[in-house]
């Protein structure tokens, strides 16, 4: 048995590992020194793709929701962390199975399209691009537009859905980002609903939310901000982070970040993986969740980012959850 062989089986015998993480279109992001005397560039995105490329190399995810992903123009973020994308390429690369949804222009580049990605060891059945409510303000030009992928995979533990998915990131907008959420949910869905497999391992929505945990759009999905609009129907989804560690900590956002401190905003956490509810046999239960490229490889953080990283139960087992708080 070579070594490949021997990694799907272990894959196999493993859960289903989830990373999502936002990549930042950035090629680089200037700041100033801590004597505040001169300029300093830092992450160049051919330093940061290869620090990304290390961590997955560590981290062996089965499934990449990755955000602010730039495609066109001269740019494949895509090619550049996974290889080309084609037939030759499916045997010998290990994420042979991508979906890109365009969320809108990039706004220094309009021949380059920014957005979202799933990417994946398994075949994608199905798969679909989402644009999210628009904050329109009176007076203002420039408008975030924000989308989300689908992806229906065919993995060897059942069909698993997931939405990557990126949502507005002004501090003032946490109404936008309630419906955008609420998008996403009522999309999602339907999509599970017109579904090929019935067998379910679970729904994933996963993504730079740009929410911190007491925002309504996370209270939404964790069951805690009832919807009053008629029509409107109320959801529950298990936060990953929360389910394993408890409330504190989980910072994706950190001051110890070059990428994130020159904006010059406190620690907190703004990427998360919610969860459908497991089966009652355990499977699709979260097993464990952690923050992860959170230190440099080689001097270089892979983003601005943290990424969060989570195991489902693809087995069935009433044990007890490995990560406890």
């Amino acid at each position: 048995m070579d070594r490949d062989d021997r990694g799907h089986r272990d894959r196999l015998r493993r859960g289903l590992v989830v990373l999502t993480f936002n990549v930042w279109f950035e090629n680089s992001r200037r700041g100033v020194d801590k004597n505040q005397s001169k300029e300093h560039g830092f992450g160049s995105w051919p330093e940061r793709c290869a620090a990304l490329q290390k961590w997955l190399h560590v981290l062996q995810p089965d499934v990449i929701c990755l955000q602010e992903v730039l495609q066109g123009g001269g740019h494949d973020m895509l090619a550049d962390l996974f290889g080309p994308q084609d037939a030759s390429a499916t045997d010998s690369t290990e994420y042979p199975y991508r979906f890109y949804a365009r969320a809108s222009q990039w706004w220094i580049d309009d021949k380059v399209n920014f957005g979202n990605a799933i990417v994946s060891r398994f075949p994608l059945a199905r798969t679909r691009a989402l644009q999210l409510p628009v904050q329109l303000t009176p007076g203002v030009k420039f408008y975030e537009t924000r989308g989300a992928a689908l992806a229906e995979i065919s993995s060897p533990f059942g069909a698993v859905f997931v939405a990557s998915l990126h949502l507005n990131h002004q501090l003032h907008q946490p109404a936008i980002r309630l419906l955008q959420t609420r998008a996403v949910t009522s999309s999602m869905q339907d999509f599970v609903n017109e579904g090929v497999n019935k067998n379910v391992l679970t729904q994933l929505l996963c993504g730079d939310f740009n929410a911190k945990p007491d925002e309504a759009c996370i209270r939404f999905l964790r069951g805690s901000h009832p919807v009053t609009e008629p029509g409107a129907e109320d959801v529950f989804f298990q936060d990953a982070w929360s389910f394993c560690n408890g409330e504190e900590g989980g910072f994706t956002w950190s001051r110890k970040n070059p990428g994130a401190n020159v904006d010059l905003e406190e620690d907190k956490r703004l990427d998360y993986i919610f969860a459908s509810l497991p089966h009652r046999d355990g499977r699709g239960l979260v097993e464990d969740c952690r923050v992860v490229c959170d230190h440099p490889f080689a001097g270089d953080f892979p983003s601005d980012h943290f990424g969060v990283l989570t195991e489902i139960r693809a087995h069935p087992s009433l044990d007890t959850p490995r990560a406890k708080y």
